[in-house]
């Protein structure tokens, strides 16, 4: 997927999350792949965290636990994110070392260690209700799409601009489905969801 094929749906997420944030960190414009570990679940998601496709699908007996499953697949996304943060900064600019750095983080080379933080001033408790400037243009900026599969065994939600924020399982199915079952399963759920993120 180039720039010129992003859907509607997409290139309208990927301009709300560069005023929301930063255009610079929303650069990349194609699709990424991601996988856990062990490479049990490949995921192909879009530079706004949104799932394209699930080319691959090796289930273990783990993951017919559906927060097994859930997990599986969250750390399939954390990696396709990494890989897409690794490219933008490599579009940005941001230098050789940077870019080593982020590839060592990819490949599980190189852990990040949060910095120290400062403590924060004592806080005034408002009088009147305060509300977050970045949300005005955005009204729907937390809506949360549900993708369903064909037969209702799986359903993902998607938050418009923070990606895949949840996925459930029927556990019934899960634990007696065959592996190519799951998969399409999953497919169907997530490519809902992408078809209701469209604008009307």
């Amino acid at each position: 997927m180039t720039e010129a094929t992003l859907s509607t749906g997409a290139r309208r997420r990927l301009d709300r999350l560069g005023a929301l944030l930063d255009p610079d960190l929303y650069r990349v414009t194609t699709p990424t792949t991601g996988s856990d570990r062990a490479q049990r679940v490949e995921l192909l998601v879009d530079p706004t965290g949104w799932v394209i496709d699930v080319p691959t699908v090796r289930l273990t007996e783990q993951m017919r636990d559906p927060l097994t499953l859930w997990a599986v697949v969250q750390e399939a996304l954390m990696t396709a994110d990494l890989r897409r943060m690794a490219a933008n900064a490599e579009l940005r600019g941001d230098g050789e070392e940077e870019a080593h750095l982020g590839r060592q983080l990819i490949a599980g080379e190189r852990r990040v260690e949060p910095r120290p933080r400062p403590r924060l001033p004592r806080l005034e408790r408002p009088t009147a209700r305060v509300d977050d400037p970045r949300r005005e243009p955005f009204p729907d900026r937390d809506q949360v799409v549900v993708g369903t599969s064909k037969y209702a065994e799986v359903r993902v939600r998607v938050g418009l601009t923070i990606g895949v924020v949840g996925l459930e399982a029927d556990r019934d199915w899960l634990s007696n489905a065959p592996e190519p079952e799951v998969r399409y399963a999953l497919r169907e759920a997530f490519r809902d969801a992408y078809e209701k993120g469209e604008p009307a």
